[in-house]
């Protein structure tokens, strides 16, 4: 094939992978398909993964918060001695996670410096923090264990229980209005405006063990635990599954393609999101979960003993 007047083999070049200007990075094409890089390896059961323009970020289950370049290169640790710390989100000035464990044991929400140093404690007396997302100076995360989802600046303070009795919430997104989560035990996602006084709006009920989720454009992404990839409006509505009987886990969604995990054939998977055949991207993949996405690259974690940070060229 002719790409930018020289001849290439699109099925090895990797500039050229598939497709004229598809670049696989520094990854090799094979049978013109990107492969993917790992960015770290030998993780001690690797839980959460967050990325920014330059870095990757990764909790791991031995208690460390860890960094290393999106170009490849040696691993940075951030915080050690954490208890479980698993969810975790970046911004530009620090590097934020949950120790999820019961708010006996420390259950906390932690931040350090995007460059190292001292961990912060920014909530205390948590239970079973666990994924959370920060906007605008401020933290949002679910409480798994007493059904709250809560907020409170980055610079920390007394958390404030945005609501109650949620059934066991884990996943959580916001867009610029409102803050959106999956109420595990109540099998519904749900929603609350950011603004205080606000009503809690069931956006889909009757879910089966609603995971993780995401937001874009107005539509609103999750995985159902073995019943799917699914959406609907951020104002309600039917709820549409784009890819049935797809054991999805972890997702993350850009302007184009839904990306999500699945465990069971320990693959990655892409779909439009307008819906489509699913894409495999990645196969022999032990125990994927989180997914992060940049511009041209999606990462991900397998989250097994000795397990690894992921990259792959879109």
């Amino acid at each position: 094939m002719v790409c930018s007047g020289s001849c290439v083999d699109t099925t090895t070049d990797r500039d050229n992978c598939g497709a004229c200007g598809h670049s696989c990075g520094t990854a090799a094409c094979v049978n013109a398909t990107c492969q993917p890089v790992a960015l770290a390896t030998g993780l001690d059961r690797p839980c959460g993964i967050a990325v920014d323009a330059t870095n990757v970020y990764w909790t791991s289950r031995d208690g460390n918060v860890t960094k290393a370049p999106l170009a490849g290169g040696n691993p940075v640790q951030l915080a050690s001695g954490q208890s479980n710390p698993c969810g975790i989100a970046v911004d530009a000035a620090r590097v934020y996670w949950t120790n999820a464990v019961a708010a006996r044991n420390g259950g906390r929400v932690m931040a350090v410096a995007i460059g190292g140093g001292t961990p912060a404690v920014l909530a205390d007396a948590q239970d079973m923090p666990s994924k959370l997302v920060v906007q605008n100076d401020t933290l949002y995360w679910t409480n798994n264990s007493d059904g709250t989802v809560a907020t409170v600046p980055v610079t920390g303070g007394v958390p404030r229980v945005l609501v109650s009795q949620q059934g066991s919430p884990y996943g959580i997104v916001v867009d610029a209005t409102t803050v959106y989560w999956t109420s595990v035990g109540a099998n519904a996602v749900r929603s609350i405006p950011l603004a205080p006084g606000g009503a809690v709006m069931t956006l889909a009920s009757g879910q089966l063990g609603p995971w993780n989720i995401a937001v874009r454009d107005a539509m609103v992404y999750w995985t159902n635990n073995g019943g799917g990839l699914v959406t609907t409006s951020t104002s309600g509505g039917t709820a549409v599954t784009l890819a049935p009987g797809e054991t999805a886990l972890a997702l993350a969604v850009d302007d184009r393609d839904v990306y999500w995990s699945d465990e069971v054939t320990s693959t990655i998977l892409r779909i439009p999101r307008g819906g489509g055949i699913p894409s495999v991207l990645a196969t022999d993949q032990l125990l994927p979960s989180e997914l992060a996405l940049d511009d041209a690259n999606v990462y991900w974690i397998t989250s097994i003993p000795g397990g690894s940070v992921m990259k792959l060229a879109k």
